[in-house]
C-alpha cells in the first residue's frame, strides 16, 4: 500500500508513520485466526483439504473484518483534518493488500510448512531430515554384534 501511494505521489506525513504498527496488528490478527483454524482441522486429511476447511471456516470473518476496516478508513478520507485524511488515505489500500497477502502468500506458507513437517525436516535447516521415533526405537532394539 505504501509503495503504491509513493508511486502515485501521495505525500508522506508524520502521522502516516504510525500506520505500520496498525497494519502489523491487523495482519497478525488475521494470521492468528487462519493458523488457529488450520490447527483445529482434521490432521488425517490432505493439506489442501485442510486449507479448504480452514478458509471455509474463517474466510468470511477475515473478509468481513477487512472490508469493514477498509470502509472505515475509506470514510476517514472524507475528513477535513489533514492528518486524519493522510492516515486514512494510506491505511485503506494497505489493509486491502494485507488481506490479499493473507489469503495468498500466508496460506501458501502454511502449505509449505506442512509439507516440511510431513517430510520430517527441521524448522530452520530444512535440508536435514529427522528420523521417526519408531524407526529410532527399532534401530536401538536390534541386537548388536560383539567381536
Amino acid at each position: 500500500g505504501y509503495g503504491l501511494l509513493f508511486i502515485i505521489g501521495v505525500p508522506f506525513t508524520s502521522m502516516t508513520q504510525i500506520l505500520p504498527f496498525v497494519m502489523f496488528g491487523i495482519g497478525l490478527d488475521d494470521a492468528f485466526i487462519i493458523s488457529g483454524a488450520y490447527e483445529r482441522t482434521d490432521k488425517t486429511k490432505d493439506v489442501f483439504d485442510r486449507i479448504d476447511d480452514t478458509i471455509t471456516e474463517v474466510g468470511v470473518s477475515v473478509f468481513v473484518t477487512t472490508i469493514t476496516s477498509v470502509a472505515a478508513f475509506g470514510l476517514g478520507c472524507l475528513s477535513s483534518i489533514p492528518a486524519v485524511y493522510w492516515l486514512c488515505l494510506y491505511a485503506f489500500p494497505t489493509i486491502f493488500f494485507d488481506f490479499m497477502f493473507q489469503i495468498t502468500f500466508f496460506i501458501a506458507l502454511i502449505v509449505i510448512d506442512e509439507r516440511r513437517v510431513h517430510e520430517n525436516r527441521r524448522d530452520w535447516l530444512v535440508c536435514i531430515t529427522v528420523k521417526n521415533k519408531e524407526t529410532q526405537d527399532s534401530i536401538e532394539a536390534e541386537p548388536k554384534e560383539s567381536f
